[in-house]
């Protein structure tokens, strides 16, 4: 595997591994063991009033093509979104935190969804889950979202670098509030090996659809949109040819498990 431009992007090569006979794993599941006890519970998960602000923009096809991993195949508008959320988990334990996120359109087999290369979060068992379960990019951040004065302003820090700073001046609330079309979310799954120079364990490209989505206010605005860089986090390198849309809305859903939909190491036998 050869990776590049830091967590962004990932150049994913056929891997010709011989994979060995797993037995049956001794179940440590719901047990304090030390090593084996799951820092989170279990899906699914009840999520209910998050607030969103987004922006939609027009990128270069390439930056859109390295992105996006095989067999993935990008959206031919060349968009991509950031959102930055503040979650509120209801079930099974209550739970509000911080994310941010770029989404890529794509379509799989010749199906819609949605690819996530990246995602910030100030919460360590939401990273920890999001990456163990489904394969999510998590990493930490300090996000904010603030509204003052008819004016939401959210943004996303590292040190004292801002990876991503929104302003948006919502409008009049839709009503009724369109339907949005609910599409899987492919993530690719990693696992390393313990091993010098071996294959990850896991590599796989996963898909999770939203459970019940339900949106409670819809607000299209007019906004705007920085990205900044560091040397893991070239958000900076992504260029923002065009602002599409901006909204700031709140919905909930329920995260349950997903599916593996390509297994890369199977395909490199």
């Amino acid at each position: 595997m050869l990776w590049k431009a830091g967590r962004l992007v990932i150049v994913l090569s056929i891997i010709t591994v011989a994979l060995p006979v797993v037995g049956r794993a001794q179940d440590f599941s719901g047990t304090h063991l030390a090593g084996t006890a799951l820092a989170y519970p279990m899906p699914p998960f009840t999520y209910e009033g998050s607030r969103v602000v987004s922006v939609d923009f027009r990128t270069t096809p390439e930056v859109l093509r390295a992105l996006v991993p095989e067999p993935l195949v990008p959206n031919a508008a060349n968009e991509l979104s950031v959102a930055i959320v503040h979650h509120h988990i209801v079930a099974p334990l209550p739970l509000s935190y911080y994310e941010a996120f770029l989404v890529v359109p794509v379509s799989h087999e010749g199906a819609a969804g949605m690819y996530i290369p990246v995602l910030y979060l100030d919460e360590a068992a939401a990273i920890t889950g999001g990456r163990e379960i489904w394969g999510f990019s998590k990493f930490g951040g300090q996000i904010q979202i603030v509204e003052e004065e008819g004016e939401v302003h959210a943004s996303v820090q590292t040190g004292d670098v801002t990876l991503i700073d929104i302003s948006l001046r919502p409008g009049d609330p839709l009503v009724p509030i369109p339907e949005r079309p609910n599409v899987p979310i492919f993530n690719v799954k990693l696992i390393p090996s313990v091993e010098k120079g071996a294959p990850p364990d896991v590599l796989q490209l996963t898909a999770t659809t939203l459970g019940n989505p339900k949106y409670t206010e819809l607000r299209p605005g007019v906004g705007t949109l920085e990205l900044g860089s560091t040397l893991l986090d070239p958000l900076g390198s992504i260029p923002v040819l065009e602002i599409l849309r901006a909204a700031w809305y709140e919905y909930g859903f329920i995260l349950d498990y997903g599916e593996v939909v390509y297994d890369y190491l199977a395909e490199g036998e």
